[in-house]
């Protein structure tokens, strides 16, 4: 069973901080053993029920 604080998966923040500590989405999805789309989706999920703004770039 997974933890969740008001329905967000808390397991997804483990993706968010090796993204965020390698500072590139290949990277971080590779360290991960994700796709780079798959890391995408986590970080899009992530942004969506945070209600915070990314930009790529």
């Amino acid at each position: 069973m997974r933890r969740t604080v008001q329905g967000l998966d808390l397991n997804l923040f483990v993706a968010f901080e090796s993204l965020m500590e390698t500072h590139n989405g290949a990277l971080g999805s590779n360290r991960l053993g994700l796709s780079q789309p798959a890391a995408s989706a986590v970080i899009a999920w992530l942004c969506d029920k945070t209600y915070v703004v990314a930009s790529w770039g």
